[in-house]
C-alpha cells in the first residue's frame, strides 16, 4: 500500500485509473442511452465532419424530447 501511494504520488505518472462503483444504476442508464444514440441517429451513416455527427445527435434529441413531451401531456 505504501509503495502504491508513492507510485501514484510521483508527478511523472500522468495517467491514473479511477474506478467507480459499477453497480450504480446511473451507469447502466448511460450505457443504454449511448446504445440508443448509436443505433438511431448515427447507425450506417457517414458524416464528413464531427460537427455533422453532433448535429445529427442534436436533431435526434430534439425529436425525442418533442415526442415524449407530447405523449406525456
Amino acid at each position: 500500500m505504501e509503495s502504491r501511494t508513492e507510485f501514484l504520488g510521483d508527478a511523472l505518472h500522468s495517467i491514473r485509473f479511477c474506478h467507480g462503483p459499477i453497480h450504480c444504476m446511473w451507469i447502466k442508464q448511460i450505457e443504454t442511452w449511448f446504445w440508443v444514440i448509436n443505433r438511431q441517429p448515427i447507425k450506417k451513416k457517414s458524416f464528413p465532419s464531427v460537427e455533422d455527427i453532433e448535429q445529427a445527435i442534436r436533431d435526434y434529441l430534439q425529436q425525442y424530447n418533442e415526442f415524449f413531451h407530447i405523449r406525456m401531456i
